[in-house]
């Protein structure tokens, strides 16, 4: 699993520690900060100590943007041959990489993407701005009806 962090998103440890404690046979957690001591981090080093995980801390600059020379870096640096990839601001449930893994059980599948289920916060604002929250479409949730919607 490739993280690049960057600053500190809110929630940033649940959302983190969320990737410490999936059902998965064998991952690790590759970060890629710009401070080797960057607080987050060390409390998941410290909270999370069974949870195979790397620190890359910086990185070259192939581009203008930070992020991707970031996702390059990590992708360099992985062991394992699936890769996923998620922000910092994304929180999992514990079969997440079971989920997004799957389809490549099927030899024709080379890419897998991931739709973000929606926040508390989403929640209470899909009742006054339906068209900027959609219901969710992750099969743990039960998609709700807004009115107004076909």
């Amino acid at each position: 699993m490739l993280k690049p962090v960057r600053g500190v998103d809110r929630g940033a440890y649940e959302n983190f520690a969320s990737m410490c404690v999936l059902d998965y046979p064998k991952y690790e957690i590759v970060f890629a900060v710009g401070e080797a001591d960057d607080p987050i981090i060390q409390a998941l080093q410290r909270d999370f100590q069974e949870t195979q995980r790397r620190l890359i801390v910086g990185v070259e600059q192939l581009g203008a943007c930070n992020k991707t020379n970031n996702l390059c870096r990590l992708a360099r640096e992985a062991r394992y041959e699936l890769l996923v990839m998620n922000d910092s601001d994304v929180r999992v449930v514990k079969d997440y990489l079971r989920a997004v893994t799957a389809p490549f059980r099927d030899a024709k599948v080379g890419v897998v993407t991931a739709f973000s289920a929606a926040s508390p916060i989403a929640d209470s604002l899909r009742s006054w701005m339906p068209w900027v929250f959609p219901p969710r479409a992750h099969p743990e949730h039960h998609p709700r009806r807004i009115p107004g919607d076909a």
